[in-house]
């Protein structure tokens, strides 16, 4: 299968929370992102409708960088290799602010090395 994303993906070395913002319900972890997605690891994939905001929070002791608040499509989703868990792979949508956020904690908290459709 093509991969369609628009922007290459980074690993991230700290599982971000994503969280609902009105809320502040776990979704989950962001395990790989990009100024236009994320992947999403979540024990409970039906919680989450087709279109949803979240709330990504920063690793502890990132005060400086804060978190940032998106809204989410899902695109795909498929059980992980731990088969209580679930991979949901999120366009996301972030105003001009936003993205140099998401910059930032890419180019601090990520491996460097880009993932593509195939790595998962």
């Amino acid at each position: 299968m093509k991969d369609k994303r628009i922007a290459p993906r980074k690993e991230t070395i700290y599982y971000l929370q994503a969280t609902d913002p009105s809320t502040g319900t776990l979704y989950g972890r962001v395990v790989d992102l990009s100024e236009s997605g994320l992947l999403l690891v979540t024990a409970e994939p039906e919680s989450l409708p087709q279109t949803f905001s979240a709330r990504i929070e920063s690793p502890p002791g990132a005060d400086s960088l804060g978190g940032f608040t998106c809204s989410l499509v899902k695109r795909w989703q498929r059980r992980d290799h731990n088969p209580d868990l679930v991979l949901v792979g999120c366009a996301m949508d972030l105003d001009d602010s936003t993205v140099e956020t998401v910059a930032a904690l890419i180019a601090r908290y990520s491996f460097g090395r880009e993932i593509h459709f195939n790595d998962r």
